[in-house]
């Protein structure tokens, strides 16, 4: 039932101005099948359980959708993702809803208890739901209470949480992804959640959208929602909104909660401090802190910009604590070090990043996805340029079923886990433990490999490595000296749009130690 369209923020947002109807909630229960409209095409169907469950299933696509569903107001919502539709019409035989079109359902039958149980397990929604989802939730350790900055993938955002996010929780489907980032202290659980869809929001929608999507965040950490203050905010050029509210919190009551939220392009930024204490109060300095440290694309929120508390990205050690600034960070960026055993170390304009003899590589496809690399946000066309040097010397065994042994350092570009580019010097064991030393670019679109370019790069030693964005297309070349230069084909993306993280990667699966020098690096627009 529900197309692309359907699931961002647009479909409220298409919807607002439906009539409501006078409903009777006990007639949605059933099988309801398109009879008319296009998105979602005829022959999709709803499944809408008595006890709130809902099951969506596309027409001709192998993707189906679940979740719980209410009826408030003349509009159905469905969650996740939490958007919502006019209810035009319900009979017993016949129900009309609005949203970015209007669809026009039949009945199909009823739902026995028996398929309510097999086909409606609550949460989340993916491809085959029945045997595997496409939602993750991942919960690590606490940290030690500082404050550290931690990159967003998904919309290309830095913000600081009070030590490394002990939450991630990430969902997918019908062309939109949501990805959640949270912190828990004692007395206070910051999040930080973005949704991406295909499509744009009419800029005479933001306000909207942003409105519906902070109902719809509220509704899904507590009951009873009340906002009891909200004042226009900035981030940049982008038009925002802060807000006080209350709620009820299952298992801990009416609570208190701060939030900031702002969109941009196909993306809405949603930030939310809430007091884990029966009617407790969220700290307003450390409220502040979080909600005006978010960056999108290098920019910082008005208040920041106006002599606030820094935002500003700055290296981190192992413990989340600040490292003190050098040239080459500020340089290069932000680290991302998945499993915290790699050391990153700046040399003068240079950084030295050294990888013990385990496993650090992207491979999505072994979910693998730990290769430590330091990054920066980037909007607009640019070219980006490195000298890759090092210790390269890998030996067998791999330490990853399937890969050669191999031990690389060179540019990433990365939009989300699903979405990215890596150019590197490789240097890799093959069959008669021959040496290989190749330049190769890899590109991942929507969780599957894209392009592959692989050339000799010739002797040993460093190589010059750099790419370039114009629009949508992605050139790559590399040199031994810095002034010839042998292209590679271009890549024609469908991702590489809007702000992306742009830096440097390093790659080991064999079982010795790699140390890879990045010097002489370079990001200027172009």
């Amino acid at each position: 039932m529900i197309a692309s369209s359907f699931l961002f923020v647009a479909l409220a947002v298409a919807g607002q101005n439906g009539a409501k109807a006078s409903l009777d909630a006990a007639k949605l229960v059933g099988v309801w099948e398109v009879a008319t409209g296009t998105q979602p095409p005829p022959g999709s169907t709803l499944e809408l359980s008595a006890d709130g469950k809902f099951k969506a299933t596309v027409k001709g696509q192998n993707i189906s959708f679940v979740g719980t569903y209410k009826l408030a107001d003349g509009e159905l919502v469905l969650t996740p993702p939490g958007v919502g539709m006019m209810v035009k019409e319900l009979t017993k035989d016949k129900l009309v809803v609005s949203g970015s079109s209007t669809v026009e359902y039949k009945r199909r039958g009823p739902i026995t208890r028996a398929e309510q149980n097999a086909q409606m397990p609550v949460g989340g929604f993916g491809i085959n739901i029945q045997s595997k989802s496409n939602r993750t939730v991942t919960r690590t350790g606490t940290n030690s209470g500082r404050w550290t900055v931690v990159n967003g993938d998904l919309g290309g955002y830095t913000v600081e949480l009070p030590g490394q996010p002990n939450g991630r929780e990430s969902e997918s489907g019908g062309g939109v992804t949501a990805a959640t980032i949270s912190y828990q202290s004692q007395s206070v659980e910051y999040i930080v959640t973005t949704l991406q869809g295909p499509t744009a929001i009419p800029d005479e929608q933001t306000k909207f959208a942003i409105e519906q999507s902070r109902k719809r965040m509220l509704e899904k950490y507590g009951q009873n929602v009340e906002i009891l203050a909200d004042k226009p905010v900035k981030l940049g050029k982008l038009e925002g909104l802060e807000f006080d509210a209350s709620l009820d919190r299952s298992g801990v009551g009416p609570t208190k909660a701060k939030g900031r939220m702002f969109a941009s392009d196909k993306t809405i930024y949603m930030l939310l401090a809430i007091a884990r204490a029966k009617n407790a109060e969220v700290p307003t300095a450390d409220a502040s802190h979080f909600l005006t440290s978010l960056k999108i694309g290098g920019v910082a929120s008005e208040s920041m910009a106006k002599g606030g508390t820094s935002a500003r990205t700055s290296p981190l050690t192992k413990a989340g604590t600040r490292r003190p600034e050098t040239n080459a960070m500020r340089t290069f960026g932000q680290e991302v070090d998945p499993d915290g055993d790699v050391e990153i170390k700046p040399d003068g304009k240079n950084l030295l990043i050294m990888i013990p003899g385990t496993a650090h590589v992207l491979a999505p496809e072994r979910d693998k996805m730990n290769a430590p690399r330091v990054v920066s946000p980037v909007r607009g066309n640019f070219v980006v340029t490195v000298r890759v040097d090092g210790t390269f010397n890998p030996r067998a065994p791999s330490t990853v079923k399937g890969l050669s042994p191999r031990q690389t350092g060179g540019l990433i570009l990365w939009k989300d886990a699903k979405n990215y580019l890596v150019f590197q010097r490789r240097v890799s064991v093959g069959d008669e433990e021959k040496m290989a030393n190749q330049a190769v670019l890899e590109e991942l679109v929507g969780g599957k490999k894209g392009v592959t370019h692989r050339q000799p790069a010739g002797t040993e030693g460093p190589l010059y490595l750099r790419v370039e964005r114009k629009g949508s297309r992605i050139s790559a070349d590399f040199s031994h000296d810095g002034q010839t230069w042998k292209d590679l084909k271009p890549v024609d993306t469908t991702w590489a749009e809007g702000t992306i993280q742009v830096g440097v990667v390093g790659v080991n699966t064999s079982p010795g130690p790699h140390s890879v020098s990045f010097e002489d690096y370079s990001l200027k627009a172009k």
